[in-house]
């Protein structure tokens, strides 16, 4: 599958990101619901994964419907950068065609980080031993810039 933008929103907790060494008591994190998790630009799902998402709550979106989004919790959003098409992030283990545009999904992330409560970002998928050119490696770099610009506002 190639893993796109994730967002999850769970309920605010006192420590959701607490180290280990936190007792449960004061480290209250909760499973996400899946009704609360967006898959965005998700594509080329193996028949497993299909059937698995088909059963499930989860929300699918593209890219696009990405911009106009807007979520009333705190939200984490993962970016897996092989959401793109692979002709601009080639530097990828799982690259696969038909992605949106680099300049496509910078808009649209900048769009919703700058009009809901992302408390984290996390980003992977960039497999830096194969990006020969750097290209990969400067898309990663936008995407990134994209979201801590309009978070920054």
């Amino acid at each position: 599958m190639v893993t796109p933008f994730f967002l999850a929103t769970p309920e605010p907790s006192l420590a959701a990101a607490a180290p280990g060494g936190v007792t449960p008591a004061l480290n209250p994190v909760r499973a996400v619901a899946e009704r609360d998790v967006r898959l965005v630009g998700a594509r080329d799902l193996d028949p497993l994964e299909a059937v698995a998402l088909a059963n499930s709550e989860v929300v699918r979106l593209d890219v696009a419907s990405l911009a106009g989004l807007r979520l009333a919790r705190p939200v984490h959003l993962h970016i897996d950068n092989d959401v793109l098409d692979a002709a601009q992030v080639p530097a990828n283990n799982y690259p696969v065609a038909g992605g949106p545009s680099l300049d496509e999904a910078a808009g649209a992330l900048g769009a919703f980080v700058a009009s809901n409560r992302v408390r984290a970002l996390s980003f992977s998928g960039w497999a830096g031993a194969l990006d020969g050119d750097g290209r990969t490696a400067r898309a990663c770099a936008r995407l990134l810039g994209a979201a801590v610009g309009a978070a920054a506002g």
